[in-house]
C-alpha cells in the first residue's frame, strides 16, 4: 500500500513531496507492512486567489442549510465547501482549464417567493471572473459554465454583487432604476470594474446574465479599477490604481464623491494603489492600499476618520464582520491583522500574526448562531478558518489544500503508480525496495500524458492490470491503451482507444471494475452508464475495444425532500453524484450523492464469451440487436429492473431490489468502499455449465448473489446495517479517533483468510489510523495516536474553527514575533533529518506509546516524523524477493 504525501509548510514551487509505502507480500495477505518515504511526486497545489460565502449572516441566510464557501484557485478550479456545522467538507470542484484563473467570485440569491402561505427560498447562483472580458455563471448541479456575458472592450478586474433586498431597503433607499415605482427590482445585479477604469452593470433578471449598461466610461487618465463593493443597494465604492476612490449611484451613473488617498510613501511610487475596499454595517468605508495602511472613511461625508499602518507592505485582502466591529486585513508581508473598535469608536490593532507562509490574498466571513468564522487563503494554498466572536479562546483551523478525491491510482501487480492534476497524467514504475539498507532511487517516470483539450482533468482511472487508462474532463472522455515499448524498454507506449460517441461527452467520474471488464462513467448531469471492454491479443499486438452499446443505469427517482437555495424545481444540488465504487468481484456497483443517498446495481448472469456480444431482451422474452436509441434514460422508471435489459456476453446490469432499504445519510459520505471478500472466486473454465443461460433463457437471473461484500456500514444486497456495524456504533469508537477534526479522505483494507484478519486503515490529509499491532493504537484504550502534535487535530469543535485554546497557550495568542503557540518547538521536533531528494529515505516504523509525550508531541528519535498531507493510498504488490523494478 502506498501513502503519497505532499510537503506541508513549504512553498508549492519547491515541489518537494514525500511518499510513504506500506508494502506486503500480496494484496490479500499483508503479513507485514513497512513504511517508505520518498519525494518524487511533484503535485502542485494551486494558490487561492479568491473566497466567497453564499451568505454573509444568518439574517440573509434563508431557511435551509444551504451555506457554501466557494474557493477560487490560480489554475481555474473552483472548490465548493460545506461548513457542515464546523466539519468543513469539500463537496465539489468545478474544473478550470489551460491559461485560466479565478480572480473573483460572487454569489447571488433569487428573491424568495410565498406560495400558499409557505416561503420558498430563491435559487443560489455563482459567478466568476478570470482576467477576461466576461463574467461566467456556473451550473451548481453539473459543475460546468452555464452562461457568459461580456462587457465589451477591457478585461474585468473586479466584481461585486448587489446586497439582497430586505423589508426596509425600499423605504430607505428608494426603488432601483428602470423598475416600476410600486414594484422595485428585488433581485441582485452585478457590477464589474475593468482594466481601463470603466464600471459596468450586469443584469441577472429573468434567470439570465446580460450586459445592462455602463455606469461610467473609462476616464481620460485611464486607471485600473482594482476593487469594488456596494455601500448599499444603489451606491458602489470603487478603488483605483491612481490614489483615488470613487462613489457612484448605479441607478443613473452619477458620481457622488471623489476620494483621494494622497501620495505614496517617500521613495516609492507616486500613486497609491487601492487594492481592497469594504463597507461596514453602518455604511462607513474601509480601504486597504499599497502603503500597508487601512483607512476608515465616514459613510456620509466621505471624510477620513482614521488611518492605521497595519502592514509593512501592500494590503491585498480585507474583510469586515457583520456587526461592524471587527476588521481583518492580510498582505504581502504574510501577516494577518485584526482590528477592533473600542468604546470610543476608535479602531486599534488587536491581533497581528503570520498564520500563512506566503502572502494573504483573500478573506471571507460568515456569522450565525452556530458558525462564526473568517476564512483566509493565499499562495500557500490552504484555507485557514479563524473564529470571530471567540477569538483568543479558540484555535484556528487549517483546511486541507488537497482534493477530497485522491488524484492517485495504481496497477498493483505491475507496480505502476499514476497521478494526475490540471491536464497532465504521470505514470511511474516503483521498485520493490525490500532491502532495509539505504537504497538508491528505485522509481522511474515511464510515461507522461498531456491532454490536448483546454479543460482540466476531472477524473482518471487506471485498470488493475495497468493496460488501460481512462481520463475525463467536463467536455470529453478518453481511453488509452498502455503497452510496453519495443526492445525491452521500461517505458510505456500509449495508444488512443476509440470511444463510442455516446461515451465521449464529458464526465465528472470514471472508474474501471477490478476485473477490467467494465468502465463506469458518471456524466456532468450525474447520469450513470457502463461500457464493456474487450481485450484481444497480447503485447504490442494487443487490441482494446469498447462495445458500441452503452448501458445506462437508472437511478431511483426521489421526491424533493428539501427546498432551499440549492434544491428546488430548477434542479437538485443534493442529487449530484460524487462517489462510485465496484465490489471486489466487479458484480456490484454503488454510487452516492451529496445528499447522502445511494444507488446500487447488480451484474446478473454468468459471463460466456461464446454468447453474442450484445443481446437485448424484450418483454416477451425474445432477444434482438439494439441501437443507441433503444436505451432509456435514468429517470424514466422507478421499477426494480429495466424491462429491456441489455445482455452482454450473458450478463446484464439490474437495479439492486433492496436499494430502497439503504438509509439516506444526513450528509455527504466521505468514503465509499467495499469490504474485500476472503472467499475464493469460483472460475468457470468453459463458459456456463449445463444449459446456456441466455441461449434458451435470455432473461436469466443468477440465484447466487455476491457474498461477503459490504458497503462500509451497510450490506448492499440486504439493504441494512451489517452485524459488525450494529455491534460497533460510532459512539463506541475510540474517543481520540472520534475527536479528529480533519475529514477522512479514504481507507485501506487489510484482509487475510489465513491467518484470519480483517483490518481497516482510515486516513485524512493530516492523520491516519493504523491497526493495533502496528504500534499506532494505545494498548489500554485502543485509541488512535496521530502523528505530529495531537492538539492540532484532536480538538473540540465550537464555532467552526479549531477547538478551545489550552490555558497554557493563551499567553502566546496574537504575539506575532513569537509565531503560533509552540511553533518553535514544533518545527524543531518534527523537521526532517534528511532533505536529499536524490535517494529514498529509510523505512521507519510507527511510533509506539513511548514516542509520544504527555502533551501529544512526538519526541526526538533517530528517524524523521514530520507529518505531511497524504495525497492518496494506491496499492502495490511485491513480485518476490528478487524484484528489482
Amino acid at each position: 500500500i502506498l501513502l503519497i504525501q505532499i510537503h506541508h509548510g513549504r512553498p508549492p514551487s519547491l515541489n518537494r513531496h514525500e511518499l510513504h509505502a506500506l508494502s506486503g507480500s500480496s494484496s490479500l495477505d499483508l503479513n507485514s507492512m513497512d513504511i517508505h518515504r520518498s519525494r518524487f511526486v511533484p503535485y502542485p497545489p494551486a494558490a487561492i486567489t479568491t473566497l466567497a460565502f453564499s451568505h454573509v449572516t444568518s439574517t440573509n441566510r434563508g431557511l435551509g442549510n444551504d451555506v457554501r464557501l466557494a474557493v477560487g484557485r490560480a489554475n481555474g478550479d473552483i472548490e465548493i465547501w460545506n461548513p457542515l456545522r464546523g466539519d468543513w467538507v469539500q463537496e465539489n470542484i468545478f474544473r478550470g482549464g489551460r491559461s485560466r484563473t479565478v480572480d473573483g467570485l460572487a454569489w447571488i440569491q433569487e428573491p424568495d417567493e410565498t406560495v400558499a402561505g409557505k416561503v420558498i427560498e430563491g435559487r443560489l447562483r455563482l459567478f466568476s471572473i478570470g482576467y477576461s472580458h466576461s463574467i461566467t455563471e456556473w451550473d451548481l448541479h453539473s459543475g460546468v459554465p452555464l452562461r457568459d456575458a461580456s462587457g465589451g472592450g477591457s478585461a474585468i478586474w473586479c466584481m461585486a454583487s448587489q446586497p439582497r433586498m430586505n423589508k426596509t431597503t425600499v423605504r430607505k433607499e428608494g426603488p432601483d432604476q428602470d423598475q416600476d415605482q410600486n414594484q422595485p427590482f428585488r433581485g441582485q445585479n452585478l457590477v464589474a470594474g475593468c482594466a481601463d477604469g470603466s464600471l459596468i452593470l450586469f443584469s441577472t433578471a429573468d434567470d439570465d446574465l446580460r450586459f445592462a449598461r455602463y455606469i461610467t466610461r473609462a476616464p481620460t487618465k485611464k486607471a485600473q479599477a482594482l476593487c469594488i463593493t456596494f455601500q448599499d443597494r444603489n451606491k458602489i465604492v470603487a478603488g483605483y490604481a491612481n490614489s483615488f476612490m470613487r462613489v457612484y449611484d448605479i441607478r443613473n451613473g452619477r458620481l457622488i464623491r471623489n476620494i483621494t488617498l494622497g501620495a505614496g510613501l517617500p521613495g516609492g511610487p507616486k500613486e497609491t494603489l487601492v487594492w481592497q475596499v469594504k463597507c461596514l454595517t453602518g455604511g462607513d468605508i474601509v480601504s486597504g492600499n499599497s502603503n500597508g495602511e487601512i483607512q476608515i472613511w465616514d459613510g456620509k461625508t466621505y471624510s477620513q476618520r482614521q488611518r492605521i499602518v497595519g502592514h509593512k507592505s501592500d494590503i491585498l485582502a480585507l474583510a469586515t464582520a457583520s456587526d461592524g466591529k471587527t476588521i481583518f486585513s492580510g498582505g504581502t508581508d504574510m501577516r494577518t491583522v485584526i482590528y477592533k473598535q473600542d468604546t470610543q469608536n476608535r479602531w486599534t490593532r488587536a491581533y497581528n500574526e503570520k498564520i500563512h507562509e506566503h502572502e494573504v490574498k483573500a478573506f471571507a466571513t460568515f456569522q450565525d448562531r452556530k458558525i462564526d468564522v473568517v476564512v483566509s487563503g493565499g499562495i500557500d494554498a490552504s484555507p485557514i478558518v479563524m473564529p470571530i466572536k471567540h477569538f483568543g479562546s479558540e484555535n484556528r483551523r487549517t483546511l486541507p489544500r488537497l482534493p477530497q478525491h485522491s488524484p492517485v491510482m495504481s496497477a498493483p501487480s505491475q507496480r505502476l503508480l499514476a497521478t494526475w492534476w490540471n491536464r497532465d497524467v504521470l505514470i511511474w514504475r516503483v521498485g520493490s525496495g525490500q532491502s532495509h539498507e539505504r537504497p538508491t532511487k528505485n522509481w522511474k517516470l515511464i510515461s507522461r500524458l498531456v491532454m490536448k483539450s483546454e479543460e482540466n482533468i476531472s477524473s482518471a482511472s487506471l485498470s488493475s492490470d495497468g493496460r488501460i487508462l481512462a481520463v475525463s474532463t467536463v467536455a470529453e472522455v478518453k481511453l488509452f491503451h498502455l503497452y510496453p515499448a519495443a526492445g525491452g524498454s521500461r517505458f510505456l507506449r500509449v495508444r488512443k482507444i476509440r470511444v463510442p460517441e455516446r461515451l465521449q461527452k464529458g464526465a465528472r467520474l470514471v472508474q474501471f471494475s477490478p476485473n477490467g471488464n467494465w468502465v463506469a462513467v458518471v456524466s456532468n448531469a450525474s447520469d450513470v452508464t457502463v461500457a464493456r471492454i474487450i481485450l484481444e491479443g497480447s503485447g504490442s499486438d494487443e487490441v482494446v475495444t469498447i462495445l458500441s452499446e452503452i448501458v445506462p443505469l437508472r437511478r431511483t427517482l426521489k421526491s424533493l425532500q428539501t427546498q432551499d437555495g440549492l434544491n428546488g424545481t430548477w434542479g437538485s444540488y443534493n442529487r449530484t453524484l460524487n462517489r462510485l465504487a465496484f465490489s471486489s468481484d466487479s458484480s456490484v456497483l454503488v454510487v452516492n450523492d451529496l445528499g447522502g443517498s445511494f444507488d446500487s446495481w447488480i451484474l446478473e448472469g454468468h459471463e460466456d464469451l461464446t454468447a453474442a456480444s450484445i443481446d437485448k431482451v424484450t418483454s416477451n422474452g425474445a432477444s434482438h440487436s439494439t441501437s443507441p436509441s433503444d436505451s432509456g434514460s435514468d429517470n424514466e422508471s422507478d421499477g426494480d429492473e429495466d424491462p429491456h435489459p441489455i445482455v452482454i456476453y450473458g450478463q446484464h446490469w439490474t437495479r439492486n431490489p433492496n436499494n430502497r432499504l439503504l438509509p439516506a445519510l444526513d450528509s455527504v459520505p466521505l468514503v465509499l468502499s467495499f469490504r474485500p471478500s476472503t472467499q475464493p472466486i469460483r472460475v468457470l473454465t468453459n463458459g456456463n455449465p449445463a444449459v446456456h443461460p441466455t441461449r434458451h433463457n435470455p432473461h436469466a437471473h443468477s440465484n447466487q448473489k455476491p457474498s461477503g461484500e459490504h458497503l462500509f456500514e451497510f450490506d448492499v444486497l440486504k439493504g441494512q446495517l451489517t452485524d459488525w456495524s450494529r455491534r460497533n456504533p460510532t459512539a463506541s469508537f475510540p474517543v481520540r479517533w472520534r475527536s479528529v477534526m480533519d475529514r477522512t479522505i479514504g481507507c485501506v483494507w487489510d484482509i487475510s483468510s489465513e491467518p484470519r484478519r480483517e483490518r481497516l486503515w482510515m486516513y485524512g490529509n493530516n492523520f491516519d489510523s493504523p491497526p493495533k499491532d502496528s504500534g499506532g493504537f494505545d494498548s489500554e484504550s485502543q485509541t488512535v495516536v496521530a502523528s505530529g502534535r495531537a492538539e492540532d487535530i484532536l480538538l473540540e469543535k465550537r464555532s467552526g474553527g479549531g477547538g478551545p485554546v489550552r490555558d497554557k497557550d493563551r499567553e502566546n495568542v496574537g504575539d506575532a514575533s513569537e509565531g503560533p503557540p509552540n511553533s518553535k518547538l514544533k518545527r524543531a521536533e518534527l523537521e526532517d533529518i534528511d532533505e536529499d531528494e536524490g535517494i529514498e529515505l529509510p523505512r521507519v516504523q510507527r511510533p509506539g506509546n513511548g514516542d509520544v509525550d504527555t502533551n501529544g508531541l512526538l519526541v526526538k528519535t533517530d528517524q524523521a516524523f514530520k507529518y505531511r498531507s497524504i495525497l492518496g493510498p494506491p496499492e502495490v504488490v511485491f513480485a518476490g524477493p528478487h524484484d528489482r523494478d
